[in-house]
């Protein structure tokens, strides 16, 4: 169930803030244990959506269009949507789209998107639609916002009788496709491992060849 599994990923996400919280306050000297740790995380199993190009397209005119350019450089990129927020103008170099994932502190990991003619359309297309030009993102908007905009579009989606997806589940659309295609979908999502590729974002039927 699409809701389900976003409730038991927030509310996990929601305990290891928290936790984090009360080992701050042991650090300070203003208590003696952390009461989390004896709370047990909820089950998450693999999301299993799956979206297709004819979802996309079905759901793109009920976005505004900043976000229909959203969805264009998403699908080709496959980034994080905190990554996403944060691209921009300065990413765009000669050789390519340069993108720093910022998941994690220790060890950043970098990407280069090389320009192919789909992703300079997409990239240009983002370009054109920044309202303050003083602000070099690509999408001008806060997390909070963007998901405010995200649902509103996809309640008008599901009400014209569209399966909703989540966010994320366009990422895991990205390395079907990829892994289709013969790419390497781990790389290409800055994954550290195979594994976690196959696990959460390899969703879809395989498309196989008859014997004869």
């Amino acid at each position: 169930d699409w809701s389900s599994d976003v409730c038991s990923s927030d509310l996990n996400r929601d305990k290891a803030v928290l936790s984090n919280v009360m080992n701050q306050a042991i650090e300070m000297g203003l208590i003696n244990t952390n009461p989390c740790k004896q709370v047990r995380r909820n089950q998450e199993t693999p999301a299993s959506r799956e979206v297709s190009y004819s979802d996309l397209l079905a759901f793109v005119p009920h976005c505004p269009p900043w976000l229909q350019a959203y969805l264009d450089l998403k699908s080709l990129v496959g980034l994080r949507q905190g990554d996403m927020l944060r691209i921009g103008a300065f990413n765009c170099r000669d050789d390519g789209l340069f993108c720093e994932m910022s998941k994690t502190k220790k060890k950043q990991k970098r990407l280069l998107f090389m320009w192919s003619d789909a992703l300079k359309t997409a990239v240009g297309k983002c370009k054109s639609l920044r309202r303050r030009q003083s602000d070099p993102r690509f999408f001008q908007i806060s997390q909070r916002g963007f998901k405010s905009a995200w649902s509103r579009a996809m309640e008008k989606y599901a009400k014209e009788g569209g399966g909703k997806f989540a966010e994320n589940d366009l990422r895991a659309f990205v390395a079907t496709e990829a892994h289709d295609l013969g790419m390497d979908a781990t790389t290409l999502l800055a994954h550290s491992s195979d594994a976690v590729t196959r696990r959460h974002y390899i969703r879809g039927t395989r498309k196989v060849k008859p014997l004869q």
